[in-house]
């Protein structure tokens, strides 16, 4: 089973600059199996935060990604800045798509996408 992890990291207000977020979120896919499964995996991205000393995220972390593009639209955010972090788990239903070598996306059941 799939399930998108938002990583919620509460800033200081102390430290914030002005203009600066009160949150940041970083976004991460985990697939599990089981529910301890799951509550490992978040642990283990957890102390990523830790050894790293801070998070790097997106500066949009809701925007579309283009898998051609280079991701340049992020920012470190030092841990000394962050109060709390928390995690947000939502589990992702229906088919996940595939992207081949070319960019496209196609489902492993042979279902054609359903483009907007």
């Amino acid at each position: 089973m799939d399930f998108l992890v938002t990583f919620i990291f509460h800033i200081d207000e102390r430290k914030r600059p002005e203009g600066f977020p009160r949150q940041v979120r970083d976004l991460v896919m985990i697939n599990s199996d089981s529910k301890q499964g799951l509550v490992t995996a978040v642990n283990t991205e957890s102390l990523k935060y830790i050894r790293m000393q801070g998070v790097s995220v997106r500066k949009d972390p809701y925007a579309a990604e283009d898998p051609n593009k280079l991701d340049t639209e992020r920012m470190f955010v030092p841990l000394h800045m962050v109060t709390h972090f928390e995690a947000d788990v939502k589990t992702i239903t229906g088919e996940p798509a595939v992207v081949d070598q070319t960019g496209l996306a196609s489902f492993p059941s042979g279902k054609e996408a359903v483009k907007h």
